[in-house]
């Protein structure tokens, strides 16, 4: 910011009209407007904005953001787009892309979400739909915590794998001790076991 700020001062020494300096101070707007927008993203230097396409009005296109732990990606969230709000920005159809210990993937993806910078939450709305290896969650909300490691679907759930249905409401994702729980109106079918009971 100091060395545009001195080219602004040099180029304003050789031309005084007022035409000239409108277009220097219009382009210093626009570098501040792009700080503005990479230290919105970037909240407490953890959550890094590494691709945006403006599209105007606020509105930006293919957003990505990602947040590092060292030198490992602890999280990518990724939206078609996104309009920048007060303190939270507004992703439409988002994925958020978590990874286990193993390092594999798991998906969670919502017709809508709301990221806070701040907080390092996102708030997934609409059809959300969670995807990790043959297993599939489908909610109609979702809040990925950061801090906490955590994801929370306080709604009704259904759950889907190999042989196995599950619905409850009230289900919490511990990624650091790779444990679920559910708290409300928990019910299981495992077709596996019946499976096994009928070969004996």
């Amino acid at each position: 910011m100091k060395l545009l700020t001195a080219r602004l001062n040099s180029q304003f020494n050789r031309h005084r009209s007022p035409l000239t300096l409108l277009k220097w101070l219009a382009l210093a707007g626009v570098f501040i407007s792009i700080a503005g927008t990479i230290h919105l993203f970037i909240g407490r230097d953890s959550a890094i904005l590494i691709k945006q396409k403006k599209a105007g009005n606020g509105t930006i296109e293919e957003p990505v953001i990602v947040e590092h732990d060292g030198g490992s990606l602890k999280w990518k969230l990724r939206a078609r787009k996104a309009v920048r709000g007060l303190n939270s920005t507004h992703l439409l159809q988002a994925t958020l892309e978590l990874y286990d210990q193993a390092g594999i993937p798991i998906l969670i993806r919502g017709d809508e979400a709301w990221f806070d910078p701040l907080k390092r939450s996102a708030r997934f709305a609409g059809h959300v739909r969670i995807d990790y290896q043959s297993w599939r969650v489908q909610s109609s909300r979702a809040t990925f915590d950061s801090a906490a490691g955590r994801v929370y679907l306080p709604d009704a759930f259904t759950v889907q794998g190999i042989g196995v249905r599950a619905r409850g409401s009230d289900l919490v994702i511990d990624k650091r001790q790779q444990r679920i729980w559910v708290r409300k109106h928990i019910w299981i079918e495992d077709s596996r076991a019946h499976k096994e009971t009928k070969r004996k």
